[in-house]
């Protein structure tokens, strides 16, 4: 229940939201654009087909709805940073982190020809918010699928400390505001959604033309649901609300549904009028709308049918030397070396990774001859292996 969520260690997988489900610009005069579709990014390694069909499935359940998307892409680090899905621009930026490669141009470019509106999500961390929107949305504003911003505010200045963590800080209406200002700036037609599981995290006054976002769950069943979700829609009664669900924890009652996604959309409108969007959470996703909805299950490029930590070569080696390893499923991974006391000497890998085959490059300029080990760590899976320097 959304009250007791302060008292009850959540799951972290439960609530690494998010979310891939929107992007639309609604007024709150707007008393007709409804949206309805999905939370994902491309940790899942679902193909945009997948995606694609799974909205449209999403928002054919309801009639006057249209398509729509929340896709992260940037990711709360536990030192409390943010871990963007996106090369860097070659700057420092304070509690903001790249990845290699960029895993959410391939997504757009194909939600640009399909009619789904996407809004750009973060998990900001200690991050600058300003920083973060015109990061993000410069980056990205080319695609005409791209039409708004998203901030998970359970993740705004998160001590990390699980499992008493501070679920973020409130958002000042001051920040609120300029916040809205910088999304519009980019484009004025986008519009920015603030997310979280308790009302007292979002400014206290401020609403502008902001759409708030529920993603309550750990329910008793669909009364339950709809108590905790009226309070958010009264709270925030002059703007759009919306909500995300479908979450694991609630899995024991709504898998009873014929059809979860419509018998919880529609009692969700039913009961609350300025409900203007519903999404279905990625964690579960593949239980409502199957892989085969599209024939087309994951990426096949490079799919491996199991984690593997291979030796490295050249071995012995001067200066430096590559380490292959393959993962079944994408998700974060870490290849780190230490030395003989367990000391770590190095970080070669220390973010989301998509599944395949990948190398990585140990330059050892810096260390002295010796035995040193490497070590993976990704989806449950964990390998070590020896290398030897030699100088």
């Amino acid at each position: 229940m959304k009250n007791q969520l302060y008292k009850v260690f959540f799951c972290a997988v439960f609530l690494l939201t998010f979310d891939c489900t929107v992007s639309f610009a609604f007024e709150p005069t707007d008393s007709t654009y409804k949206v309805a579709g999905f939370r994902g990014s491309h940790i899942h390694n679902y193909k945009s087909e997948y995606w694609m069909a799974a909205g449209n499935a999403m928002s054919k359940n309801f009639s006057g709805y249209s398509t729509a998307a929340v896709w992260i892409v940037s990711f709360f680090q536990d030192d409390g940073s943010s871990q963007m899905v996106f090369p860097s621009d070659g700057k420092q930026y304070a509690g903001i982190s790249f990845s290699s490669v960029d895993y959410a141009e391939a997504y757009l470019s194909k939600f640009d020809n399909s009619g789904i509106k996407v809004w750009l999500q973060v998990e900001p961390g200690n991050a600058d918010m300003i920083t973060l929107i015109n990061m993000v949305l410069n980056r990205y504003k080319q695609h005409k699928c791209v039409v708004g911003f998203g901030v998970d505010a359970e993740w705004y200045r998160n001590n990390g400390q699980y499992p008493n963590n501070n679920y973020g800080i409130q958002i000042s209406d001051a920040e609120a505001q300029a916040w809205e200002a910088a999304v519009k700036s980019v484009n004025p037609n986008y519009s920015l959604f603030l997310k979280h599981f308790t009302e007292s995290h979002m400014p206290p006054k401020y609403r502008g033309n902001i759409i708030f976002v529920d993603d309550s769950q750990q329910f008793s069943n669909l009364n339950d649901m709809l108590y905790y979700f009226k309070k958010w829609g009264s709270t925030f009664a002059s703007n759009k609300v919306v909500y995300q669900f479908g979450y694991q924890a609630d899995k024991v009652w709504w898998s009873k549904y014929s059809n979860p996604p419509k018998a919880l959309g529609d009692a969700i409108r039913n009961a609350i009028p300025n409900t203007a969007g519903l999404f279905w959470v990625d964690f579960t996703i593949t239980d409502v709308f199957p892989l085969s909805i599209t024939g087309i299950e994951s990426d096949p490029a490079g799919a491996p049918g199991a984690y593997e930590l291979k030796q490295n070569y050249p071995n012995p080696f001067n200066p430096s030397t590559t380490i292959e390893f393959t993962i079944k499923e994408s998700g974060f991974v870490t290849l780190k070396i230490y030395d003989l006391l367990g000391k770590e000497v190095a970080t070669l890998v220390n973010e989301f990774t998509a599944a395949g085959k990948h190398s990585a490059i140990f330059n050892s300029a810096a260390l002295p001859s010796g035995i040193y080990i490497y070590r993976i760590e990704a989806g449950g899976f964990t390998a070590v292996k020896k290398l030897v320097l030699l100088k």
